[in-house]
């Protein structure tokens, strides 16, 4: 009985181990000269980090002094690319973050509506007249 309850243990920490090498994240550092939306928020021009588990498909945006969001990704194998990017639409001035690509696989962002008016917001007040005196 001892022996079996050993065995169990000691199956349950070797499963333990196993699931937790399989849990790493691939870290990205770039440095985005201007500001633009992703994840229903606009960030600002900045040093960042991007944390990709592709176990459960998700990336972790942050930068120093700055909160950082999860969102979901889909992933989109592209044989031959070893590099890391990021890549970005353009909407006048204004960016959307529309995928992170690491080793071939990229990690396409969904565009929400949010993601769109804000862009579209952020347009159309840059484009009204000052009202200076």
């Amino acid at each position: 009985m001892t022996n079996q309850i050993r065995s169990r243990i000691a199956l349950g920490l070797l499963l333990a181990a196993v699931s937790a090498s399989a849990q790493t994240a691939n870290v990205i550092r770039v440095k985005v000269p201007f500001p633009f939306v992703t994840a229903g928020k606009s960030w600002p021009a900045a040093d960042y980090r991007v944390k990709i588990r592709a176990e459960n498909g998700t990336l972790t945006l942050s930068a120093p002094g700055m909160r950082s969001a999860t969102m979901l990704a889909a992933t989109d194998r592209r044989p031959g690319e070893g590099r890391a990017y990021l890549q970005f639409q353009r909407s006048g001035d204004r960016w959307l973050l529309q995928e992170v690509t690491l080793d071939g696989t990229a990690h396409v962002l969904p565009t929400g509506k949010l993601d769109k008016e804000l862009v579209k917001e952020r347009l159309s007040v840059e484009a009204q007249p000052s009202m200076e005196a």
